[in-house]
């Protein structure tokens, strides 16, 4: 645990107080001033002129203000060249819940690459074909002394003190296309939406197969093999739980499927995903 030297005053990472009117706190730049119609106007690549009538509203019941981030869906008007709506994302970690400087670290390494996707690879693939969320705008302030952190984090690990101040200077946000109108989601695919899924991530990773100096690139700026979830990521008690966790599981989810959820291998599959950890982390690393 962080020892009370290290844990700083209130503002520095403390949690986010609940504001007492409403809406106030979650529509938000990198330094907690509420965004401007002027920088969506601009982000959207819109003439002064044109984006002098543009207005927002946070939409309320779009609102998610968790432990990694607060989000929001901001509906536009007043500019007929404007889309209806955008998506904001805000990741400013001396807003967020305290934590631990070893759970700093796993958790910044995620956001980087998040940031890192958004601002630098969304583009690329987009020239080679890959359909993605545009993304308007990007602020990634602090990703360049967060890499360096991560790199050393290779080996030794670097001092507590050092990862609090790296990971608190760092404030990213990601303004993007918002996705209600033209994507959905779904607990069971039917032939037709598996196959456009299957497509889409040929296409992804067909964009940098067997090319050698983007797939470099991607292991500097992006996870360097895997994802967060990939095992190696994961706290080793979430491995040690994994029976009993797919167990509850399958109790909250049979009556959608019961035929499925009665079969044996699904019953086991979280010891199964248990037993063949180390192997998937082992096939990742390469």
């Amino acid at each position: 645990p962080i020892s009370p030297a290290l844990r700083g005053s209130p503002t520095r990472f403390g949690a986010i107080e609940e504001p007492a009117g409403g809406m106030a706190d979650i529509a938000l730049d990198k330094d907690g001033q509420p965004i401007t119609a002027s920088w969506l106007a601009s982000s959207l690549g819109l003439d002064a002129t044109t984006g002098e009538t543009l207005t927002y509203i946070p939409a309320e019941e779009s609102t998610v203000r968790g432990p990694h981030s607060a989000t929001v869906r901001l509906d536009l008007s007043g500019c007929r060249d404007a889309p209806r709506s955008v998506f904001l994302k805000r990741v400013v970690p001396a807003d967020l819940s305290q934590r631990s400087p070893d759970k700093w670290l796993r958790d910044a390494a995620s956001y980087r690459s998040e940031i890192n996707f958004s601002r630098l690879w969304v583009p690329l693939l987009a020239e080679k074909g890959v359909r993605l969320p545009a993304i308007h705008a990007t602020v990634a302030e602090g990703v360049a002394g967060l890499s360096v952190l991560l790199k050393e984090g290779d080996g030794a690990a670097p001092a507590d003190e050092r990862i609090l101040a790296t990971v608190s200077a760092c404030k990213f946000l990601i303004l993007s296309e918002d996705l209600q109108n033209s994507y959905g989601q779904k607990m069971l695919l039917d032939r037709g939406d598996m196959g456009a899924v299957l497509s889409m991530l040929a296409s992804f990773h067909a964009a940098t197969f067997d090319d050698q100096e983007l797939l470099g690139r991607a292991e500097a700026e992006l996870f360097s093999s895997g994802a967060y979830w990939s095992p190696a990521q994961r706290p080793p008690a979430e491995l040690e739980k994994l029976p009993e966790v797919w167990a509850a599981f399958c109790g909250e989810f049979e009556s959608t499927d019961p035929a499925l959820f009665a079969e044996d291998g699904v019953k086991a599959l979280g010891g199964r995903l248990q037993r063949s950890a180390a192997a998937v982390s082992e096939s990742l690393r390469g």
